[in-house]
C-alpha cells in the first residue's frame, strides 16, 4: 500500500504494527515527526524528510499530527507515504516518460528531496545545493532561476512555488536546450506568420494601385 495510518501512544510506541517484519509495537520516540508535538508546543501538521521505516521497511514521509485529550498529549497520529508513490504522482505532470529532460520536484523547505518525477533513488536522503535560489529568498513564497543538478547534469530553468502554510514546496524544471528548441519554433514561426502579413500588405496596396489606376483610364475616356 502506498499509505499507512497508524497511532502511538505518549510514550512514542505505535499501538499497531501492519507489517509482518515487526509485528511487534516499534517505538518513534525518537522520530522528528514524534518530538516536533512534544513540549505543550501548539497543534500542527508535521512533515518529515524521507525516513526509511522500521514497520514498513521502505522510504516514505511521514505526516503527523498530535493526539489531545482535555487539552494533554496523548500520543500522535502517523501517515505514512511512500516516496515511489508521491512520485509517481509528479511523473504524471509529463506525458512523455521517457523524456528526463523536465522534471517536477516535491523538496522541504530545508531542500531535502521528499519526491522527484524520474531518478528518484539517486537523491532520497540528499538535499538540494544551498545556493539554490529558493534557500536563500526564504522569505518568497516563488520564483525561478537556472541550475545545472549534479544527479544528472541537465541544464534547467526552474520555476517554484511554496505551499502556503506547510514547509513544502513543488520545483518544476524545463531542459533548457529543448526550451530553446521551442522558443527558436515559435520564433521562426512568427517571422514566417510576419513575412506573410507583409506580402499580403504589398499584394492589397498593389491590388489598391491597379484599381485606382484602371478607374483613372476610365474616367478620362469618358471625358474624351
Amino acid at each position: 500500500s502506498p499509505t499507512c495510518t497508524r497511532p502511538s501512544c505518549r510514550s512514542g510506541r505505535c499501538c499497531s504494527s501492519p507489517s509482518p517484519v515487526a509485528p511487534s509495537p516499534v517505538s518513534v520516540a525518537d522520530r522528528a515527526y514524534f518530538q516536533s508535538h512534544l513540549d505543550g508546543k501548539a497543534p500542527h501538521l508535521y512533515i518529515s524528510q524521507p525516513l526509511f521505516g522500521r514497520i514498513s521497511r521502505q522510504w516514505t514521509v511521514q505526516f503527523s499530527v498530535p493526539l489531545l485529550h482535555d487539552g494533554k498529549f496523548r500520543g500522535v497520529m502517523i501517515l505514512s507515504v511512500s516516496t515511489n508513490y508521491l512520485s509517481r504522482a509528479l511523473s504524471d505532470v509529463f506525458p512523455d516518460k521517457t523524456d528526463t529532460s523536465d522534471v517536477a520536484i516535491l523538496l522541504h523547505n530545508d531542500g531535502a528531496y521528499l519526491a522527484r518525477s524520474h531518478g528518484l533513488s539517486q537523491v532520497l536522503g540528499k538535499q538540494v545545493p544551498p545556493t539554490w535560489d529558493f534557500l536563500e529568498l526564504t522569505d518568497h513564497v516563488s520564483g525561478a532561476y537556472e541550475a545545472i543538478p549534479q544527479v544528472d547534469n541537465i541544464k534547467r530553468y526552474y520555476a517554484w512555488h511554496r505551499a502556503p502554510d506547510y514547509p513544502v514546496l513543488i520545483n518544476v524544471g524545463l531542459g533548457k536546450e529543448k526550451a530553446l528548441t521551442e522558443v527558436r519554433r515559435l520564433v521562426r514561426k512568427s517571422r514566417l506568420n510576419n513575412l506573410m502579413g507583409t506580402l499580403l500588405l504589398l499584394l492589397l496596396g498593389v491590388w489598391v494601385t491597379w484599381l485606382w489606376h484602371k478607374q483613372r483610364v476610365q474616367s478620362i475616356a469618358l471625358a474624351a
